[in-house]
């Protein structure tokens, strides 16, 4: 005798899975034979999970030879270039999920430096400073601009900054780094001027002395 085997799928959706819960789900089928009604029946489990989300993203911020520079300490002397350099951003998705609604943006928070010409350019090529997104996790992009207007004995600070939310927990995630940089000049304020021309007035009116003391003494 021959057998004939009969088969039908049937397919279904598993919604609501929750994050930091696991997940059992059992199928089964129950039936009877069509001469014997003898009953039959058969189950098969599945498993899953969801990741807690931990949305994250970074922001490192340098300069063109590759300066960090996070803390005045650290400030990169701009004098031979006028007080001028180029700053490249890199922002990565650092999290396990990914991100949306991202933004840059970049502020003078020291000195009279001005970071000017922003600009990133995003996974799918489009550029500017805001993206939709999605920023898949451990994805990048990088931002360009200048820094100019760093002037003599003004220290200079801007801090860089990146915001998003995670694309399923709508979690807010931020992160912001700095860039300091300084031109060494002569002092300018008002009392080193006085003090200068203060030692040069001295300085002549010695010299006056001199000249009539020996002109005296010709006498």
């Amino acid at each position: 005798d021959r057998e004939t085997f009969y088969a039908r799928f049937h397919t279904a959706k598993l919604a609501g899975v929750v994050a930091g819960q696991d997940h059992t789900n059992v199928a089964t089928v129950n039936g009877q034979g069509l001469n014997t009604g003898t009953k039959v029946s058969d189950s098969d489990p599945y498993n899953a999970k969801v990741r807690a989300a931990a949305p994250a993203v970074s922001i490192v911020k340098k300069d063109a030879a590759g300066n960090d520079a996070n803390l005045p300490s650290e400030a990169v002397n701009l004098s031979k270039t006028g007080g001028v350099t180029s700053i490249v951003l890199t922002v990565t998705n650092v999290g396990s999920e990914g991100i949306v609604n991202l933004s840059v943006a970049d502020s003078t928070t020291a000195g009279s430096g001005v970071v000017r010409d922003l600009v990133c350019t995003f996974p799918d090529g489009k550029k500017g400073l805001t993206w939709a997104g999605e920023l898949a996790v451990g994805a990048s992009f990088t931002c360009q601009g200048v820094l100019a207007d760093v002037v003599a004995n003004k220290p200079h600070t801007n801090v860089s900054t990146v915001n998003g939310e995670g694309v399923y927990s709508g979690e807010k995630v931020t992160d912001s780094d700095s860039y300091n940089a300084k031109v060494v000049g002569l002092p300018s304020t008002g009392a080193s001027v006085l003090g200068i021309m203060t030692v040069a007035f001295a300085l002549l009116l010695i010299g006056a002395v001199m000249t009539r003391r020996r002109s005296v003494r010709e006498v």
